[in-house]
């Protein structure tokens, strides 16, 4: 995966990043690539945007295998919250089913 050079490739990295957070669990480490595409700031790929870029690369390598769906397995839900965002797990016989994060 190349390094983004430009704030359209970064949304485009944040946008698949996105849909495929209900899978990954950590997806949150993207947010120093957030700060970089809002209109009134320059694009400056530096030290946080190449390590949160890196720890993206480290997650959907390690992505973990999901559990399909069963509505007769019994279903718990981890999750866990603080002052800058919250995430859950849908879990089937000790087997993630799926994620869900908010920033």
């Amino acid at each position: 995966m190349p390094t983004p050079k430009s704030k359209t490739e970064v949304r485009r990295l944040l946008g698949m990043m996105n849909f495929l957070s209900k899978f990954i669990p950590n997806v949150s480490k993207v947010t120093p690539l957030r700060e970089i595409i809002h209109e009134n700031v320059d694009f400056n790929w530096g030290k946080e945007q190449e390590l949160s870029f890196v720890n993206i690369k480290e997650l959907l390598v390690k992505a973990p295998i999901l559990k399909v769906f069963s509505a007769s397995d019994e279903i718990i839900i981890q999750c866990d919250s603080s002052k800058d965002g919250l995430g859950s797990c849908l879990i089937q016989k000790g087997q993630p089913v799926s994620f869900f994060h908010a920033v």
